[in-house]
Formats: C-alpha cells, structure tokens, sequence
C-alpha cells in the first residue's frame, strides 16, 4: 500500500463503530458490505446462548458411551428413558446413559428407521414389515381380524371375508361363491371349501414412514399414494371394511405421477410431500379433517423434501429442508407461497443439499433446529426462537455428525464409534487423529475409527458485516467487550493486523497500552515520510473494516467490538 500522509484534519474526524447488535447470524444472500449490520459473514462454532441471546462457543463434547457399533440413526424412547441407536446394517441397541452401556435388542427388518411411540410401545418403520419395541423385546407387529369365523355348510357371496378361528392373523375372502363343506378345510393360500373358494389374505405392514394421529397408528411407504391408518387405540387392527373404527386407507391424489417422499405433521393436519422418480415433478398436499370428512389440497408443485428425515415440526411450523434449501410452512390458513418467506433465505444459497445425507434434528430445550445438508463437516443451526431466524455454523474437526437426538435436557451426537453429550462446561472435541486437519486434510494416513484419539479445543470463528468507505479508513483503537463470565484466548484481526485477546479481562482493550496501534497521540501530519519504515502498520490505514474474530482455545462469549477510526482521503 503506498504511504499516506495523515492530516490533522482526519485525526479530528475520528468516528466510533459500535459492533454490538450480532443477532442476525450468517447472510450470504448479499454481499459482505450490503448485509444488515447485525448479521455475519461467518458464524463458526458459535450459537446464541438460549436465555441471554449472547454469541458464544457451542458447547463441547462429553463421551457418554464407547459403542461397539457406528450409530448411524438416533431415537430418544422418552417412555423408557434410553436412547435406541441403529447402525447401517438395521441392529438395533439401546444406549443407556446412565449405566454408560449398549444392549443388543435384535435385528430390524429395514436398514432406516422412522420412529414412533404410541400406546407404550416403540413402532419402527424401517423399509420393511413394520416392528414394535416395548422395552424390552422386538417384535413385528401382529395382526388381529375380526372378522365372523368359519362355519360348515353355509351359503357364502364372492367378496364375504372370514377368519380361520385357530389363526386370527390373517383372514380368508371368497372369490367364488358357494356352500361351505361340512368340516373345516385344510386352510392354504387357495382354499376350496365345498362349493365355495377362499383366497388367504392380510394386509401389507411394510412402512418406511409410521407416525400417530387422532388416536390411530399411521403408516406409509415411500413410493406409494397411500395413507394407511390402524384402528383406533389398536395397532393390531388392519382391517379395511365399513366400520369407522377399524381400519382406513386414503389416496393422495394418485393421478398426479408422483409417490410419496416425506410426511409431517402441521398442527393436527397432515403434510404430504410427493416426487416422481427423477425429481423433476414435485407436490405438496396439504390432508384436513377426519373421516369420512378427509380434504386434500395441493398447496406447490415447487418443492421437495430431499428424503423421509428432512420434514420436523417446530411449534407451529412445519420445517422441510428441499433441495432448494430449508423452507417452512406456516399455519394452513395464512399459507401462500412458501417461496416468498423461507426461513433459510439468508444460508439457503450456500447449504448445497444432498438428498441421501440430509437431516433435520431438532433440539426444542435449546430452541434449535439442527441441519445436515450433505456429508460434511459441517452442521447448520438454526435458532428458531431468535427474532431474526439466525443461522450459524458448527465445524467437527473429525468426524461427520451420523445421528443426534435430546432427551429433552442433553443433546446427544453419534459421532464415529462415541455417543456424545453436549456440555457447556467442555470446550473441546474429540476425533480421530488421522484426519486432525479436518475436511481439508489430504494427507493420505489410513487408519481405523477406533484408533488413538486425540483432543481439539473448538475454534470460534466469527466475522462481521464488512464496513466500507468513500476513502480509506485509519484505525485507532479496538476494544472487545467479552460476556461476562466467560474466558478465553484469541484474537482480533483487521486487514493484516492481528490484537490478541484474553478475554477473562472484562471491557478489554486489545493491547498493552491504551492506544492500540501503537502510536499514542502523535499521528504524522507533515515532514519526510521516507524516516518512517512501516508507516502502514503504525497508521493502520485500511480499505474497509472487516473485523474477524478467532478464540482458539477456553470459551468464547462476545458481548460486541468498539472500533475508533478516522476517514483519510
């Protein structure tokens, strides 16, 4: 930069920067210097604290169980306390904290479960028949017909259902009508019995979907139109006829080349979210009512949700992430065009979805809506209780995040072959040595997930709005005010300048001496500049102001910056 001669007029200008409103999280819808002033380019293992809606560190790891297994999916069973954990294989465990062990319960019949507590029981959706945990083993559930048993010589109609009274689990239709013999047939697949026949039937519990509604058990399968709904209070009962207490199915719009990806739940309405094959087609249908008073309304033909775990209800809202980035749908009667308003509008740009990867976990006692968007490093969090809907980042320095879960208290992270608990009071991170660089690492190292592992403090990392000018900017003095309470070390860098911090000292100055840069009073008004060898680092003339913060290890609570800085031309 070449060397500036520095009036006593610009000493006399000197302004104050206040850099204290950081509410708005990350923006990258706009430019650095075109973003609001309380938004940030860059919100790096940082979150806004849940009752002060001061940033500081996210909270660390504490190793609550060393797994035999990689977790790859989480479900907190609040009706027994434990936490069920499922690998890539479909074996189901369960993980109690508070022995600090695994059990093995048993094998699921899908490798991708969808969880639901309804009647005391667990109910797993997992791609295949649908299966029940209740607490202590696991089971596929079993069906109950009740339909009128078997009886010898009687007339029966094609279409007339009947149970073998020995075997209530499935049930026989009449395909050809006729009269019953005098004693019980051999019952098979096909039955002839007398004159009539029979076709041995039950209905169809595979499920990659399963949730609860008005007191029934509902479940779906991904590529299909169909809602299936038990009977009510009754898991066991699937039976489809013309008593409103049984079972009930119910088309969504079946004519539209779409099947079924995700369903939410919007209040006590339910949200269905259809594609066909290739993406290229999407649906939102919004269900309303009960039967036989059932309503179904497109509400776009825009969006997706990328798979069956990126739809979450949050309060009144129903969050979605597509692959247009995370969305949301509002209460049904102000719904319009959800285009309009997403609430990822300032990140959506950069979250780069991937359908296969995705995850929404939500974390309500920390009033936070953890994204997954592809298998990185990275973890978005939104903080749905901040006026603003910010977002800010967590970067593993290991491992990618596989699961996470809460049990209402903890927030629990499936991370290699650990089960994690977030603690406040921990500012580290634990991770496999052989990727210590991170994401970035290209060091060819092959080790195992169980090799030795070693600590990382986090790394906070926030930079602000940039602030720019008509001229360049001199800058005087830096103060960082820490929350109070907090601690840690790092720095202040503008331009090429870098001020340490040590931030257990409260309304600190980031320096030595009173005057940052280093140049008391005497700023240089006139004679030879050639005496002067580093006249750019004493004035500390700038292009722009762009503060970025860094705490490389303890905690890191930032209550804003102060900056002093005169206009040169």
């Amino acid at each position: 930069m070449p060397r500036r001669r520095i009036s006593k007029h610009d000493v006399d200008q000197m302004r104050k920067l206040n850099i204290f409103d950081l509410s708005g999280g990350e923006c990258h819808s706009k430019d650095p210097d075109s973003i609001a002033d309380n938004q940030l380019q860059q919100a790096i293992n940082v979150e806004y604290d849940n009752v002060s809606g001061a940033l500081k560190l996210v909270d660390g790891f504490d190793v609550v169980i060393d797994m035999p297994f990689v977790a790859k999916h989480l479900f907190y069973a609040a009706i027994f306390g434990k936490i069920l954990a499922c690998d890539a294989n479909g074996t189901l465990y369960v993980a109690d904290a508070a022995t600090r062990a695994t059990t093995l319960v048993g094998q699921l019949n899908g490798t991708v479960p969808y969880w639901c507590s309804y009647n005391g029981k667990i109910y797993i959706a997992s791609g295949g028949v649908l299966q029940q945990y209740d607490g202590t083993a696991l089971s596929n559930v079993a069906q109950v017909y009740t339909y009128t048993a078997w009886q010898n010589n009687h007339a029966y109609t094609a279409g007339t259902c009947i149970i073998n009274a020995s075997d209530p689990s499935v049930y026989y239709e009449c395909t050809t009508g006729g009269t019953s013999g005098s004693t019980a047939p051999a019952w098979g697949a096909t039955t002839t019995d007398g004159t009539a026949i029979w076709a041995r039937k039950s209905f169809d519990l595979t499920a990659d979907i399963v949730f609860e509604q008005n007191g029934r058990l509902v479940i779906a399968r991904v590529g299909d139109d169909y809602l299936y709904f038990s009977g009510i209070r009754n898991a066991s009962n699937w039976q489809f006829d013309t008593n409103e207490m049984n079972a009930l199915r119910l088309g969504v719009n079946r004519a539209d080349d779409c099947d079924i990806t995700a369903i939410g739940l919007l209040s006590k309405d339910i949200i269905v979210f259809k594609s066909n094959s290739s993406r290229t087609k999407n649906a939102i249908y919004h269900i309303s009512g009960y039967y036989p008073d059932w309503t179904c309304q497109p509400l776009n033909f825009t969006f997706d949700a990328a798979n069956k775990y990126c739809v979450l209800p949050v309060n009144n809202e129903l969050y979605f992430m597509s692959t247009q980035g995370l969305m949301a749908l509002h209460t049904v009667v102000e719904y319009g065009d959800i285009q309009q308003t997403p609430p990822g509008a300032a990140v959506n740009s950069k979250l780069n979805v991937d359908r296969a990867a995705a995850r929404l976990w939500l974390m309500p006692h920390k009033n936070q809506l953890w994204c997954k968007c592809a298998n990185d490093y990275y973890l978005w969090i939104m903080h749905y209780a901040n006026p603003n809907m910010a977002f800010t980042r967590r970067k593993l320095m290991a491992y990618q995040a596989e699961a996470a879960t809460t049990d209402g208290t903890n927030s629990y992270f499936a991370i290699g072959y650990k089960l994690y608990k977030l603690s406040p009071d921990v500012t580290r991170e634990e991770g496999d040595w052989a990727i210590i660089g991170g994401p970035n690492e290209t060091d060819d190292i092959v080790s195992s997930a169980q090799d030795v592992v070693q600590s990382f403090d986090i790394v906070a990392d926030v930079i602000p709005k940039r602030y720019t000018s008509y001229g360049q900017m001199l800058v005087k003095r830096v103060k960082y005010v820490p929350q109070q309470g907090t601690s840690g070390q790092g720095s202040v860098s503008i331009g090429h300048y870098s001020m340490p911090i040590n931030a257990s000292i409260a309304g600190l100055t980031i320096d030595q001496a009173t005057e940052i840069i280093d140049m008391a009073t005497e700023f240089i008004d006139s004679g030879d500049l050639d005496q002067f060898d580093n006249i750019d680092q004493t004035n500390f003339i700038v292009d722009y102001i762009e503060p970025h913060i860094q705490f490389t290890s303890g905690g890191f609570g930032m209550r804003g910056l102060l900056i002093e800085y005169a206009e040169v031309d």
